[in-house]
């Protein structure tokens, strides 16, 4: 904190106040916030004024936080006002904003002894918030001895966009919300830190981290993670879909956080997409012209040795998401491309990794086209089929035939095509 005394500026300051401000630019200040200024959206509970540098700030500091200035420029002071949000982390290394972590639970007493120590080096217990699924094996009780704050709902209610659409909905105090899987562990003690970082960003509403390979998976496993999760941090917005076509939308709920307040203004999480609720949620983000940032640097541990059966039903719901939500491909191109490279891209992996697994990864492949290409075309299958070949055989269960032939009128493509109108005005 810098002191009023022997600055090199000529400053006015009254004796009860923090604020500094140039003397010949206090009245004019004051009067052009007042009538030209709108009201910042955050709540402001203390402003600082950095003299020597002449940086106007407007800064929310969480008590005992270590709190990182950012520069307005040197020769340009009082030209506005930035409301910058306090991603710090407090003395003790953990995160200390507004910020909480949701969970969603089914049975995660077998990734526990991981997950949980994980988690507590970054925040603590009364930031995290677990939506149990009537787990059988003791996970509420596990949370509650954590100290974890804990939602129980019925499986029949599960749903991957409405049930983390419900938990924050259940949050609105909150400014940014963290969502993880039960089995993806925090790879260090400043991962949060990391991810959060993003935010520094104004126009960055959404951000996740990197995913990499558990230890111990095979070469098939590792490569799918390198390649959809790559070393280097980017930002995705509305002018990369030339460069990085469906990929511009990309984003995964394993290890991502929101702005609250962005999320709410463009609809919130879909509750009725079989999956894929993340990305319905970056697309309409972009759509709308914020930006969502992948962050290599915060890293989890997460990944899936699917069997050849797992990844037809895994590509049968990607087919059924874009059948259903054929929005997506128009406004961010088709799929074929992004399957073909990391086709390409799992052979050459292979080729110099692990040579023998080169055959599987052939009829791996063949599973998944077939899978898409039916889930594609799910409207001619019956209801008994999609139940079968679905890796969300309760997403099936709560609809009716009549309810599954119509996408068009499905509310989260209603609400992307007010985004984008909205967008386009």
């Amino acid at each position: 904190m810098l002191k009023a005394t022997r600055t090199p500026f000529p400053f006015s300051a009254s004796p009860n106040s923090k604020h500094l401000l140039p003397a010949d630019a206090q009245q004019s200040t004051r009067k052009r916030r007042r009538e030209t200024s709108p009201r910042p959206a955050i709540a402001i509970r203390s402003r600082e004024y950095c003299a020597a540098r002449q940086v106007a700030l407007s800064v929310w500091e969480p008590e005992g936080s270590i709190v990182k200035y950012p520069e307005e420029g040197r020769h340009r002071p009082l030209r506005r006002m930035v409301p910058v949000r306090c991603w710090r982390h407090t003395e003790q290394g953990r995160i200390g904003e507004m910020l909480r972590v949701i969970v969603p639970t089914l049975n995660a007493a077998a990734d526990w002894p991981q997950f949980a120590p994980a988690l507590l080096a970054c925040v603590r217990p009364d930031q995290v918030l677990l939506i149990d699924s009537e787990s059988t094996d003791g996970t509420v009780e596990l949370a509650s001895k954590a100290g974890f704050g804990v939602c129980s709902i019925a499986r029949t209610e599960f749903n991957h966009g409405g049930t983390r659409q419900r938990a924050a909905e259940m949050l609105p105090d909150e400014d940014i919300l963290v969502y993880l899987t039960q089995d993806a562990v925090l790879a260090g003690s400043n991962e949060l830190k990391k991810l959060i970082a993003a935010f520094d960003d104004p126009q960055v509403m959404a951000a996740y981290g990197r995913q990499v390979p558990r230890p111990g998976a095979c070469a098939i496993e590792a490569h799918a993670r390198d390649f959809n999760y790559p070393a280097v941090s980017r930002l995705q917005e509305l002018t990369s879909r030339r460069r990085l076509g469906l990929k511009t939308i990309f984003m995964s709920n394993s290890f991502a956080a929101y702005r609250r307040s962005a999320l709410m203004g463009v609809g919130g999480f879909p509750s009725n997409v079989i999956f894929g609720e993340d990305t319905i949620t970056a697309a309409n983000l972009i759509l709308a012209g914020y930006k969502v940032a992948y962050v290599a640097e915060a890293c989890v541990y997460h990944s899936h040795s699917y069997t050849w059966i797992q990844e037809f039903k895994r590509y049968f719901d990607i087919g059924v998401l874009h059948s259903r939500e054929r929005w997506l491909l128009d406004e961010f191109g088709g799929a074929n491309g992004e399957g073909r490279r990391f086709f390409l891209s799992e052979l050459r992996y292979l080729l110099q990794r692990d040579q023998w697994s080169i055959p599987s990864a052939l009829v791996r492949t063949g599973f998944k086209l077939l899978g898409y290409r039916l889930g594609r075309r799910e409207n001619w299958l019956s209801l008994d089929l999609k139940r079968l070949m679905s890796m969300s055989p309760r997403f099936w269960e709560a609809r009716s035939v009549a309810d599954l032939s119509d996408g068009s009128d499905q509310p989260s493509a209603l609400v992307s095509k007010r985004v984008r109108h909205a967008c386009r005005r």
